[in-house]
């Protein structure tokens, strides 16, 4: 399996210049290069460390449900004692 699959594409005439001109001028060796990073960045502007926006969206109402906001450093010490007195226990 060559792991390429071949897609028929009609662009209008705008688009079709677009391609041909980039590729005339050398800042792409051809089409094929300029549609793969095309896809490449609408990927890379979908996921945010791997979550969809639709995600974060989902995530960051989930965090507001969740209570009452505290400071980041207490939320740490708060996590550090828990965890000391966990090891305290195990000993």
């Amino acid at each position: 399996m060559s792991g390429r699959d071949r897609i028929r594409v009609e662009l209008n005439d705008e688009h079709s210049a677009a391609l041909r001109a980039l590729v005339e001028a050398g800042t792409y060796p051809s089409v094929e290069a300029i549609i793969g990073q095309a896809l490449e960045t609408w990927q890379a502007s979908r996921l945010v460390h791997g979550y969809t926006p639709e995600e974060i969206g989902r995530l960051w109402d989930e965090g507001q449900a969740s209570g009452d906001l505290i400071d980041g450093d207490e939320a740490f010490r708060q996590i550090r004692e828990e965890f000391q007195a966990g090891l305290r226990k195990a000993v």
